[in-house]
């Protein structure tokens, strides 16, 4: 199964916002994107998060987001997303998943041999909820039920991929790291079916090996010259 990922797009109806991105021009990335996914043959769409950037007011981010999902959702693909920070400042779970028609992690997607695992770390230290508007990006957190959930999950002969906005990865650096992400990786290493972690939120992008697992950072869609999303076949 061909899974089409994308991260970080930040979209707004800005040319430019802080730390030199790009929304209108993710907005592009993000239809080129869409456009190689049909081209080649993607079924399964997941977004890392950070989908839109508050701006202009809710009314407006609302809007921005539905035309970003809109990209997507009139391929037919069907779509997920590990909400971030800047999703979680705008809308709820729940009016996200309306109005954008992504499913929203914690969720899984299942095949004969492969399950694909999406974790949700927008979450306090103290396993509260983010609030909606104003929110510390430097805090992020995978609750203790969900840590279950994944343990459970990862309890089978298939091979697993995760996915997540905020990174496991201790490698890169320390602000966009999730508190509780060496218990997690503990979870990850304990089992040996695990083929492949993904993340956004860390902008430029990396690449490790944590317990003989490969962990890979997108790019975000609104930094740079080039065009950054990854077609993975599960």
């Amino acid at each position: 199964m061909k899974t089409g990922l994308f991260s970080d797009t930040h979209y707004c109806d800005k040319e430019i916002l802080e730390q030199n991105r790009k929304p209108r021009r993710a907005l592009e990335c993000a239809k080129t994107a869409a456009s190689e996914f049909k081209r080649n043959g993607v079924e399964k769409v997941i977004c890392l998060g950070d989908m839109i950037h508050l701006d202009g007011g809710i009314a407006e981010s609302v809007r921005h987001l539905q035309i970003i999902s809109d990209v997507f959702r009139s391929e037919g693909f069907d779509c997920y997303i590990c909400l971030g920070n800047h999703d979680n400042e705008v809308l709820s779970h729940e009016d996200y998943r309306r109005i954008s028609g992504f499913k929203i992690a914690p969720c899984k997607i299942e095949t004969e041999r492969s399950r694909l695992l999406m974790l949700d770390a927008s979450y306090t230290p103290d396993s509260k909820p983010y609030p909606q508007g104003e929110l510390d990006w430097t805090v992020s957190f995978v609750p203790d039920e969900q840590l279950g959930w994944l343990d459970r999950e990862l309890n089978t002969h298939k091979d697993c991929y995760i996915f997540i906005h905020q990174n496991i990865d201790t490698n890169v650096e320390e602000r966009h790291i999730v508190s509780n992400a060496d218990e997690i990786n503990s979870v990850i290493a304990a089992h040996k079916n695990v083929a492949h972690v993904y993340q956004g939120h860390y902008h430029y992008g990396a690449r490790s090996i944590i317990n003989s697992v490969p962990y890979t950072t997108l790019r975000a869609m609104c930094i740079g010259e080039e065009n950054n999303y990854m077609i993975i076949d599960v």
